[in-house]
């Protein structure tokens, strides 16, 4: 299947009429917000109420997200990723420094206990903060961000005018699209490739030369940004 991760999707809900600067700065508050507090090293740090109200209040928002943004079942089929990732973390939160701790069964018990519930934790914490940047850019095109960024240049430059020879709008605008773009463009180069490999699915040569199809895109489309920034630079 292909990849349709933080792809922009059509759509004339509540959350695609939202202007794309309001959801840009709320999408960076809550991710800042569902991490708060730093990592949990204890039980005691994370059995406590203030991490479950966290949890709840995390959840409740990107509920909200999915039901203004009218997501889809994908839009949550397309986070899965984020379990494995937990896993890997979990795994390394489970090797202790000190290896003597598997000889000591008091301590090994509540060291594995934290771990487990260290690791669940981020990794909720983690799918929060990813299903609210999908749901974002689901309902924000890489058109709209630009355009909010440099409205708010246009009115910088009113009172600044000397910032009109920074291309700071168009620099930010790519910096924030960055990664919903190139997974736009793995989303076409998959397409592509079933589309061309028909009955044949040799998993390794395809996801080499999707790799390969991908990275040469990528670069071609850096140069354009890059060209069209210069251009930008002359013309003020």
């Amino acid at each position: 299947m292909a990849v349709k991760l933080f792809c922009y999707r059509r759509g004339n809900s509540f959350l695609h009429k939202i202007p794309a600067l309001v959801k840009i700065l709320f999408m960076m508050i809550f991710c800042v917000t569902v991490f708060l507090g730093g990592q949990k090293e204890s039980l005691e740090e994370i059995l406590t109420l203030n991490v479950f109200i966290q949890i709840f209040i995390s959840a409740s928002v990107c509920i909200l997200l999915f039901v203004l943004g009218k997501g889809k079942v994908s839009s949550i089929a397309q986070m899965k990723w984020v379990i494995w990732f937990g896993l890997f973390v979990t795994v390394f939160r489970l090797i202790p420094e000190d290896y003597n701790v598997f000889k000591d069964l008091e301590k090994l018990k509540p060291f594995l206990l934290t771990g487990l519930l260290s690791g669940g934790l981020y990794t909720l914490q983690f799918f929060f903060a990813s299903f609210a940047c999908q749901m974002i850019f689901e309902t924000t095109s890489s058109l709209e961000i630009r355009e909010g960024f440099e409205n708010v240049h246009s009115a910088v430059c009113k009172v600044m005018p000397f910032m009109k020879k920074i291309n700071l709008a168009f620099v930010i605008s790519l910096a924030v699209t960055f990664i919903p773009e190139v997974f736009e463009t793995w989303n076409k180069v998959r397409l592509a490739s079933n589309a061309r490999k028909g009955k044949k699915r040799r998993f390794f040569s395809n996801l080499l030369t999707e790799l390969t199809a991908l990275l040469s895109v990528l670069l071609g489309l850096a140069d354009i940004k890059r060209k069209a920034i210069l251009n930008r630079g002359y013309c003020q």
